[in-house]
């Protein structure tokens, strides 16, 4: 959703919070949508292409295949796994 929009909807949550003793629950979550940086897949088309698959729509749909399983990873921050998930998926698409 995005940084702002979390901060605005915990802020919307912590104002419907009865609670006053949530109130270090509430700004530790604020303190970390100050503190998160999108996470990012660091993948070219250059390296799909060097990979073996041929300039065009398919260069596309293997780094839309390869990020998929990078999120579904939990944004695996590992160059040697990213590079050999897209080597299968590139001979897939040979």
């Amino acid at each position: 959703v995005g940084k702002q929009a979390y901060c605005d909807q915990v802020k919307m949550a912590w104002a419907d919070d009865p609670k006053e003793r949530t109130t270090p629950q509430w700004r530790a979550l604020l303190a970390f949508a100050e503190g998160w940086q999108r996470p990012s897949l660091k993948l070219t088309g250059d390296q799909v292409m060097a990979a073996g698959v041929p300039a065009g729509p398919q260069v596309g749909a293997v780094l839309k295949e390869v990020e998929e399983w990078w999120i579904d990873a939990d944004f695996l921050d590992d160059p040697l796994s990213i590079a050999e998930r897209l080597k299968a998926v590139a001979q897939a698409f040979s």
